[in-house]
This record gives structure tokens, C-alpha cells and sequence, in this order.
């Protein structure tokens, strides 16, 4: 049976580092792995994935010594959701998080009874069936996450970060920035401050902040406030790395035919 060395980082007060990966992608997960990087999270809301990719994906990041959360859309249909659990997530990520309503679901539909009420399996999220006590070791060790980005879910910070078996946040700026009406404008001073309260209120609480950060410096700062899961995203890294070597190369090409 896996820990989840996420939880057993966090409990000591640890910060652990992730990276975001919107594809499926053995190979990236491979490198990142091979990196240093922790754990991965997964993007299902957004991403192409389907429950063999994301399978694939999940089983890569084991033999990579990484746990992976994943991201899921906002659904009341626990059975929907059952078949991404049993690829062997070890936590999902509530997407669009409005109240402690949304928490409570995740729970259910995550852990198994008395905590929740998952459908017991035998799929290899439950271990193939084959460990005694499994059951009980993964409702111990399953994260559960609160991806919180629109002004509801700011207004019910407090409800939310009460639902105990709540292990960490993540404030979500993109749909922030939206629903505030200042879109493709995450830096705009009102959804900054808007924001910036709202990860202030979490580290607060005593629940476990997550952050993503553009790059490395950042996410030192973020350490340096508390923030104990803290992750880029390979998107993002890739386009820092290879938009100014592109421009570079452009410029030296045009150069060289005159």
C-alpha cells in the first residue's frame, strides 16, 4: 500500500513541490520525476485525458517516486467520478469550490465508508483487491483539496475551511479574474487584493495553503509565507524556456539571409 508522502511532508511542516501537466504524458512525467519534483498535479477539468491515459500517467509518476492529485469539474454524480479514483489518484483537486457543500461531496465520493461513501473496488486504485486493510489506509492517506475561484467561494472561505477531513486550499485567479470582470487580467489590484486575502485567510487556519508560482523565486517567497504545496506548471515552464530561445534563433536566422 502507497503513502502519501505529500501528507507525510505537509504533517511535518515540510513545504512539497509539484508541477502541473495538462496532457498526458508519460515521458514529461518521467523527467520531472528525474527532476526532483514530488508530485503532480493533473488537469482532467481542462486536460485531454481519459481514464487509460490517465492511468498510464499516474502509473509513470509511481515508478517516478511522485503522488498525484488530480483535477476534477464540479459534479454531484459520485459514480462519475468512481473510475478516475480507481487509477490510483492519491487526492483530487474540487474544482469551483463554492461552499462546504462541494467539500462534503469530495469526501463521500473520495473516501470510503464510515468516512465516506466510496464504492468498494478491485481495480488497482484499491490495490487490485489484494491488501487486507487497504480500505482504512486510504482514507488516511487520500488528500482531499479545495480549488476555490470565483467571489462565492471567497464569500464562503470560513464554511469551507471548517469541513473537517479538509487538507489543503488552492485560490484559483484565472476564474477569479473572470467572474470579477477583469478577464485574460489575473494582476489586475482588485483580484490581487481579492486574492492575496483569501490565501491569507487559509494560512490562517490552519489548513494547508497551495500556491502556484510563475517561477523559482516566487515559489521561495511563498515558502517564506507558509505556503506548504507549492507548484508551476509545465506549460508554463516550457514557455518561459523556449519563447526567448525561439526570439533568439528568429532573430540570428533573419540575420544570417541578408
Amino acid at each position: 500500500m502507497r503513502t502519501n508522502r505529500i501528507k507525510q511532508r505537509i504533517a511535518s511542516g515540510t513545504p512539497s513541490l509539484g508541477i502541473g501537466l495538462l496532457w498526458p504524458s508519460p515521458e514529461i512525467v518521467d523527467l520531472v520525476g528525474a527532476l526532483g519534483f514530488e508530485w503532480l498535479w493533473l488537469d482532467l477539468e481542462h486536460g485531454p485525458f481519459d481514464l487509460l491515459s490517465l492511468s498510464h500517467t499516474i502509473r509513470a509518476a509511481e515508478a517516478a517516486g511522485m503522488d498525484t492529485i488530480i483535477r476534477l469539474p464540479r459534479s454531484r454524480d459520485p459514480e462519475a467520478m468512481l473510475p478516475y479514483l480507481e487509477t490510483g489518484a492519491m487526492g483530487v483537486i474540487m474544482a469551483h469550490t463554492q461552499g462546504a457543500a462541494d467539500v462534503e461531496f469530495a469526501l463521500d465520493a473520495v473516501k470510503y465508508p464510515p468516512v465516506g461513501q466510496r464504492s468498494a473496488g478491485t481495480m488497482r486504485g484499491a490495490g487490485w483487491g489484494a491488501d487486507s486493510g487497504f480500505y482504512e489506509h486510504f482514507n488516511r492517506e487520500s488528500l482531499i483539496m479545495a480549488l476555490v475561484e470565483d467571489e462565492v467561494g471567497i464569500g464562503n472561505l470560513d464554511s469551507i475551511l471548517a469541513v473537517d477531513g479538509l487538507d489543503a486550499v488552492v485560490i484559483g485567479y484565472g476564474d477569479l479574474s473572470l467572474t470579477m470582470g477583469h478577464p485574460e487580467n489575473k494582476a489586475h489590484p482588485d483580484v490581487q487584493q481579492v486574492g492575496l486575502a483569501a490565501q491569507e485567510r487559509v494560512l490562517a487556519s490552519g489548513k494547508v495553503l497551495q500556491v502556484t508560482a510563475q517561477d523559482g523565486k516566487e515559489a521561495a517567497e511563498w515558502i517564506e509565507r507558509g505556503a506548504l504545496m507549492v507548484r508551476c506548471t509545465a506549460a508554463t515552464i516550457l514557455t518561459a524556456g523556449l519563447r526567448p530561445w525561439l526570439a533568439d534563433a528568429k532573430a540570428a536566422a533573419g540575420s544570417a539571409r541578408r
